[in-house]
């Protein structure tokens, strides 16, 4: 009786994780939890030395966002160990652009230049998404940067949305001489399973536990 109940535990669990979809606000901040559910991918990066505060990654997150049931969008917070700015670094050349790019590779086979693929752009003088050939995808992505840098795609900008397995990477250029710096530092980060696969797997868990039910009363 003590294993049927866990396995009931654990299926509304993976239920509510998979129905608890974050709605942020693109404010530039990071409040009342807006952050810390329907994550699909999540990353922390180590407080480096040689990178100012202000230009050094601390941690991503990038969320499926839904209404009604419907997937809408996909959110993506970047913190970091300072307040994102946009000034450059270089002191010759203070103009040399300040830019935060997130690469997803949605069709994940290791490279990020596909047209399936999407490379987000934060600049200065706007935000702009392409595929991984360089094109411009349509839509109305939103942005915002205040103690953290905030961004949002609709889900007609994706090729595929929600996203399933897919890897990533994020970097920072500070538009001067100390290092940049990317997360993860080599390599790419590998999303967790999107909401509508936990959804699933909460589904066999309580189809397992009714399972478990019938044979105790047939027994």
């Amino acid at each position: 009786m003590k294993k049927l109940m866990l396995v009931v535990f654990a299926s509304l669990l993976v239920l509510c994780a998979g129905n608890a979809l974050a709605v942020p606000v693109i404010d530039g901040t990071n409040s009342a939890g807006e952050w810390t559910s329907g994550i699909v991918l999540e990353a922390f990066d180590p407080n480096e030395a040689g990178i100012p505060d202000a230009y050094d990654f601390k941690h991503i997150v990038m969320v499926g966002e839904s209404s009604g049931g419907a997937f809408d969008g996909g959110y993506a917070l970047i913190e970091l160990y300072g307040v994102p700015t946009f000034t450059s670094l270089d002191e010759l050349v203070p103009f040399d652009p300040v830019f935060y790019t997130t690469g997803m590779d949605l069709n994940n086979d290791g490279d990020f230049t596909d047209a399936v693929d999407r490379i987000m752009d934060y600049r200065l003088s706007g935000f702009t998404v392409y595929d991984g050939t360089g094109a411009v995808v349509g839509g109305s992505p939103s942005k915002a940067m205040g103690s953290v840098v905030e961004y949002y795609i609709p889900a007609g900008m994706f090729s595929t949305f929600p996203p399933g397995d897919f890897q990533s990477f994020s970097l920072l250029d500070n538009g001067g001489a100390p290092t940049d710096d990317r997360i993860p530092n080599s390599g790419t980060s590998t999303s967790v399973p999107e909401p509508a696969s936990a959804m699933l797997l909460g589904v066999g868990l309580i189809g397992l536990a009714g399972s478990l039910i019938r044979r105790k009363f047939m027994a």
